[in-house]
């Protein structure tokens, strides 16, 4: 299954109209000694990692507004010919900031300069947000690097269980399916599911990876940072109730930069848990989530690019006990279905029957299978980000996304695949119209396919069954019309479920815990038992 999503989004008109991108603003009056306003006063801000520059005057209401900045730390400088000049040396701002600072010029020369350091405050905006940094990032520890759990520190936001939807926590009281996420200012709501669309088709879900991370969306490693508004924030953010996640990724700067990071855990490191017990082998565990960074300037000033890339390999222990049929009581079985019936592992070979009064007639007889083994899962997430700035007025970017990954399940003999890949491009481009309009534009196109594969394996003395004992050659089906081969796991797929099977007439029963499997001429139906 897929989920195709194309978008181009213009948005036109006053600055002080705030746009549903990642982009941050500030604005403020500037005013002389005897706080009359000054008009023409020039308002500089500079990005120090890149030394580009955006420039802005004031109105002869002494007021300036510059627009759209990324989010970074800034150096504003204020001038006015007659006063002395204003300097504020280190300016952060963060995703989606609209701060306000008010400026006083003092009469002198303009070669003069007076520095300041007082804290901004957003008093444009009601909205309860929380906005997490590389700094936390950098400090809190993250289970598979997926940021999910800094999510949790915002107030209002309860991770929650996956009965009561496939979203994985709630804002508010919110449906667990109604947060919003964008990813440089457009939306990552684009996921889909292995076993149907469901809340899917209206983009209700973000696009995770199998193992249900946000690293298919961006690495921890190339985010700088994100916002996570949960109430009461303004009518641009009113696609769904739920929380809105705003995004940032990294972009390089004149420096080269770069990290290179593996994180792993071994089962060598862990004691054994209290189902493993000797002489059981302990199931391995292997995980290894490796990668790197590396940002720097193409053009010093001009075009600079940050590239990531993210690996995870993972083996996850599982134990598992089951009451299966005995070597005896299969051989008791028609041959017609003793190839069915191998399909099943065997149990221990010591273990002793579960009911010695068993005949393999009417009561076949049961045996315990505990065995240990490991489910395999993988995460390739890369991502490439170029910044451009083709003028004091006009930015451009674009940024491609690719993470593949799978996640598998094993019970017993079946073993099932999930394969979700992300592919996402986002272009942008911020033009500056005038010191009041500004034009921000964002083009994405999103895809992620999903597939489910379920197959039988050699797996604890059990033998795949050929395609001829499933399909007879007197069948009018076969695997290629789509017609299932027989999975003997009832307890996950519930009562009821029949596999067809044409062929002759007659019925077997066979019973074992939590299982019966019916197998006949026309079908072999699988019941929670």
């Amino acid at each position: 299954m897929g989920y195709l999503q194309l978008v181009g989004i213009i948005l036109l008109g006053a600055a002080a109209a705030s746009a549903q991108t990642e982009s941050a603003r500030i604005s403020g009056r500037v005013t002389d000694p005897t706080d009359a306003v000054i008009a023409g006063a020039e308002c500089k801000i500079t990005n120090i990692e890149t030394n580009v520059s955006t420039i802005a005057t004031t109105n002869q209401d002494g007021i300036y507004v510059i627009p759209d900045l990324r989010p970074a730390t800034y150096r504003l400088t204020i001038q006015k010919e007659g006063f002395r000049t204003v300097v504020q040396p280190s300016l952060q701002l963060y995703v989606q900031d609209a701060l306000n600072e008010n400026f006083r010029l003092a009469l002198g020369p303009v070669s003069e300069i007076s520095t300041v350091s007082a804290p901004l405050l957003q008093t444009d905006s009601a909205a309860v947000s929380t906005v997490v940094d590389q700094q936390v990032v950098h400090n809190m520890p993250l289970n598979g690097r997926s940021f999910q759990s800094l999510i949790g520190l915002t107030p209002g936001v309860v991770f929650t269980s996956q009965n009561l939807g496939q979203g994985q926590f709630s804002t508010n009281g919110q449906y667990v399916d109604s947060n919003y996420f964008m990813v440089d200012g457009v939306s990552a709501n684009f996921a889909t599911t292995t076993f149907g669309l469901g809340q899917t088709l209206g983009g209700a879900l973000p696009a995770f990876t199998a193992q249900g991370g946000t690293n298919g969306l961006v690495s921890v490693d190339a985010m700088q940072e994100f916002r996570i508004q949960t109430s009461p924030y303004a009518a641009e953010y009113g696609r769904t109730p739920g929380a809105q996640i705003s995004i940032v990724t990294k972009s390089g700067t004149n420096q080269f930069h770069g990290s290179v990071f593996d994180y792993l855990r071994n089962d060598i490191f862990d004691a054994r848990n209290y189902f493993d017990r000797p002489p059981l082998p302990k199931p391995p565990l292997r995980q290894n989530d490796f990668g790197g960074t590396l940002g720097g300037p193409i053009l010093k000033d001009k075009t600079f690019f940050f590239f990531s890339y993210e690996g995870l390999r993972l083996r996850q222990p599982q134990t598992d006990t089951e009451e299966l049929l005995t070597v005896p009581a299969r051989e008791a079985v028609a041959p017609v279905y003793q190839a069915i019936l191998r399909a099943l592992p065997l149990p221990d070979p010591n273990a002793p029957v579960i009911d010695p009064t068993c005949d393999n007639i009417q009561n076949p007889c049961r045996a315990n299978l505990t065995i240990a083994y490991s489910n395999p899962s993988s995460l390739n997430a890369t991502s490439l980000r170029i910044d451009h700035n083709l003028s004091s007025k006009v930015t451009l970017f674009a940024r491609y996304n690719h993470a593949p990954s799978h996640d598998a399940m094993r019970y017993l003999e079946e073993l099932g695949y999930d394969y979700l890949n992300v592919d996402t491009f986002t272009a942008g481009a911020d033009i500056l119209i005038a010191p009041t309009k500004v034009n921000d534009f964002r083009a994405n196109w999103s895809r992620n396919n999903g597939t489910h594969s379920t197959s039988l394996t050699n797996f604890h003395g059990s033998e795949i069954p050929p395609t001829s004992a499933l399909f007879p050659p007197a069948s009018p089906y076969s695997p290629d019309k789509g017609q299932a081969l027989v999975f003997f796991s009832g307890e996950r797929f519930g009562k009821g479920r029949s596999i067809p099977m044409p062929n002759g007439s007659s019925i077997l029963w066979i019973h074992f815990r939590g299982r019966s499997v019916c197998i006949n001429s026309s079908s072999a139906s699988i019941t929670a038992g």
